[in-house]
């Protein structure tokens, strides 16, 4: 029973990732990709793999980081530059 919700929970993760890209603006690309990240750490917690957490943990980060940015007109004069490996 576990395996299935996992699985509802991860098609939804993927629908809105899918859909995240049709936005029109970059903070609600983000957005959705950080809500669609938590769902997919839900997804693998359920799942019982734990390095696909982390992964997704890391891209939450990221995508944070990329929308505060954004609003904060300080930082938008830095260069700074964020590499971190996604799924």
């Amino acid at each position: 029973m576990i395996y299935i919700i996992s699985q509802i929970i991860g098609l939804l993760a993927f629908i809105i990732s899918l859909m995240a890209y049709h936005q029109k603006t970059k903070t609600k690309i983000f957005t959705n990709m950080i809500i669609s990240n938590f769902l997919n750490i839900i997804h693998y917690l359920m799942l019982g793999t734990f390095s696909g957490c982390i992964t997704k943990v890391l891209a939450i980060i990221r995508d944070s980081f990329i929308i505060f940015k954004d609003k904060n007109e300080k930082l938008n004069n830095c260069r700074v530059i964020i590499h971190m490996s996604h799924n």
